[in-house]
């Protein structure tokens, strides 16, 4: 945001600054005034906007003087929320302890916590998401694992005779098993770069947020989600790999030679 903009909200205390995804949003623009009405403050404000911000993590915010509001609901004092700043992650329970004790048994009581926590109690609104997450992964795996077995037990089925000629010719067990294994570990590492690489190129060059309408602020794969989900497809290649190659190690040549297309 320009400094011109910054500084008139500063000399203004009933104007606003607004993110550009919201100004986009509702197609608002610098000088336009926005009425707000609340269900919890028992006034109405109007305020104008004096500048538009980009460039943050969330260009969704409207910002506007606390002390517009104090005027307009006649001076309360209301505070929802103080951030205080710890010196060291080693003395937040200092900190919050003595922020507590120093309003216990007053008429204004606070629970003083990290901004960590603070977060996750309005995550947990939502239900305990992690266990619900961690079961969807569950199932997706699980299902990938025998889809992926399934389809390498079709191939291997399909090319019985070709093994089992193989296995006349002098190949053994072990180099039979090493040939299905190269290729459902070939397969599923080919399907980690189509789906880790794609997710990659679309996360980084489409806009989340613009995506969602906002919902998502941000969305990121880093270097720790595609390591854990190249792991994961190679884990499903090998275990896609032992049925087929168990079938192939117990099958006889004349099986083999025998078997119908």
């Amino acid at each position: 945001m320009s400094e011109a903009q910054s500084a008139e909200f500063e000399a203004d205390h009933t104007s606003s600054i607004l993110g550009k995804l919201t100004a986009d949003k509702y197609h608002l623009k610098i000088g336009d005034r926005i009425p707000l009405t609340s269900t919890i403050y028992p006034c109405a404000i109007e305020l104008k906007i004096a500048g538009i911000y980009s460039g943050t993590v969330d260009d969704r915010n409207l910002l506007f003087h606390h002390k517009y509001l104090d005027e307009a609901c006649g001076n309360p004092g209301w505070v929802g929320s103080w951030w205080v700043k710890a010196a060291s992650i080693d003395d937040m329970p200092r900190v919050t302890q003595a922020i507590n004790r120093a309003f216990a048994n007053t008429s204004a009581e606070v629970r003083a916590e990290t901004e960590r926590a603070f977060q996750l109690s309005f995550v947990s609104m939502l239900g305990n998401i992690k266990v619900f997450v961690r079961s969807i992964c569950t199932v997706v795996v699980f299902t990938l694992v025998l889809v992926t077995a399934s389809t390498m037990s079709m191939a291997i089925r399909e090319r019985l005779r070709e093994l089992a000629i193989l296995k006349a010719l002098g190949f053994g067990r072990g180099e039979l098993f090493a040939l299905i294994l190269a290729e459902s570990f070939g397969l599923a590492m080919l399907g980690a770069l189509v789906g880790v690489g794609g997710a990659w190129l679309f996360f980084t060059h489409v806009s989340i947020a613009r995506l969602t309408q906002n919902i998502f602020i941000t969305f990121e794969v880093t270097a720790r989600i595609i390591a854990t989900a190249t792991l994961v497809a190679a884990g499903l290649g090998l275990a896609a790999s032992f049925a087929p190659a168990w079938v192939v190690a117990r099958m006889s040549v004349v099986q083999g030679l025998r078997t119908l297309d």
